[in-house]
C-alpha cells in the first residue's frame, strides 16, 4: 500500500534526523513502533522494501537493528516533508520548528534547506501553510523568545525517547 510506505518513509526519516535534525543511524523497531498506521507486520514489510530498494542501509548488532538512509539529503528531504505534513497550518508548531532551527544552527543547515524547499513546493498544494516560510528562514529569533531552550514539541519527543531507552514509557 503506497500510503503505508509513505508513512513508513516519514517515520524513518524523522527517526533518522532525530531531535537535532541531523541525519544519522536510528533504531528501526523503535521508529516503526512509534507509528500508528498499519500493522506491525505491514510496517516492517514496508521498511524492508526500502532496504531492498537501496534507500536505507540496515545493520544488525546483536539483537539491535540499526538503520541509516544511504544519503543524508534523502533523510533530510523526507524528514522535512514529514514535518511539513505534520505541522500543516499550525503556526504554533512552526514557531517551535523555528526555535529548534535556531538552536541547532548551522549543524542542521541541510535539513533547513530541505524544509524551505518542501514548504515552497508543497504549500501551494495545501500540505502546509506558506506562512511557515519566513519562520524557517535564517533570521534570528527575537530576544524575547526562549532562545537556548528546546521547544515544547521537541522536549516531548526527547522525553519520550529517553523513556523508551530506559523502559519507562
Amino acid at each position: 500500500d503506497r500510503v503505508l510506505v509513505l508513512d513508513v518513509v516519514k517515520a524513518l526519516a524523522k527517526a533518522a534526523t532525530g531531535t537535532r535534525l541531523i541525519p544519522g543511524p536510528f533504531n528501526l523497531q523503535r521508529a516503526l513502533d512509534a507509528m500508528k498506521s498499519g500493522t506491525e507486520e505491514s510496517r516492517l514489510a514496508a521498511a524492508e522494501k526500502l532496504v531492498a530498494s537501496g534507500l536505507i542501509a540496515k545493520q544488525s548488532v546483536g539483537l539491535q537493528v540499526s538503520c541509516q538512509f544511504v544519503l543524508d539529503p534523502l533523510a533530510e528531504f523526507c524528514s522535512a516533508y514529514a514535518y511539513a505534513d505534520e505541522y500543516g497550518h499550525d503556526l504554533n508548531r512552526w514557531y517551535d520548528m523555528r526555535r529548534t532551527l535556531e538552536i541547532t544552527g548551522d549543524s542542521a543547515s541541510g535539513f533547513r534547506s530541505a524544509l524551505i524547499a518542501v514548504v515552497r513546493a508543497y504549500s501551494a498544494k495545501g500540505l502546509c501553510t506558506d506562512r511557515a516560510l519566513p519562520l524557517i528562514m535564517s533570521e534570528p529569533i527575537p530576544e524575547s523568545s526562549r532562545v537556548g531552550e528546546m521547544p515544547p514539541a521537541i522536549q516531548r519527543q526527547e522525553s519520550a525517547a529517553a523513556g523508551q531507552a530506559y523502559g519507562t514509557s
